[in-house]
């Protein structure tokens, strides 16, 4: 299973959230999950990014051409080199069976939005999983709730993303045969 994961690539976030991504990579990779990430060594990205490298697990960085050279000295087992940053987001959005967005800044909200956005248009039909470390997401998740309630959204918020606190709710979803990615990239 391919799975794209959204984080922070900053080096200054607290260590408890460099440790959960270390923690979702392990489990990831006791999955034999493939990682398709934005090509950082830094940050959750970096940790994640470790995890998989250390494991011998197969990696897929995705990164657009004005910064290569920069992030393309990421040791990947596939590099796909794309035109610009909007094309990156696409891709990663777009391509593999699972999202998994972890805290970050705006590029992981524009990953969380886009994800949410183009399944609801039908561009894919994977899931999407907000891990919500330490309530990271808790304000956001309950902007959410209020865009429905003022009737600003009409699909079901449910049937949209998922939100976890616990790896062991991702079990439903790296456990499926099924394949759920409908990509038109």
């Amino acid at each position: 299973m391919v799975v794209f994961v959204g984080c922070s690539s900053s080096n200054m976030v607290d260590e408890k959230y460099l440790t959960a991504a270390s923690n979702l990579a392990e489990y990831l990779c006791e999955h034999d999950c493939t990682l398709l990430f934005g090509s950082s060594e830094n940050g959750m990205m970096g940790s994640v990014y470790r995890v998989f490298k250390k494991n011998n697990c197969k990696i897929i960085s995705v990164l657009p051409k004005e910064y290569y050279g920069t992030l393309m000295e990421v040791d990947a087992d596939e590099k796909v080199l794309v035109n610009t940053c909007s094309d990156q987001l696409r891709y990663l959005v777009n391509t593999g069976d699972l999202t998994i967005i972890l805290p970050g800044s705006f590029g992981t909200l524009s990953e969380l939005m886009a994800s949410i956005q183009c399944k609801k248009v039908g561009e894919h039909n994977k899931p999407i999983v907000i891990y919500n470390i330490d309530g990271f997401y808790d304000e956001f998740l309950e902007k959410f709730k209020k865009i429905k309630e003022e009737k600003f959204e009409f699909f079901e918020l449910e049937d949209l993303y998922d939100v976890i606190d616990d790896l062991h709710d991702l079990d439903k979803y790296l456990d499926k045969e099924k394949v759920y990615r409908k990509s038109r990239w």
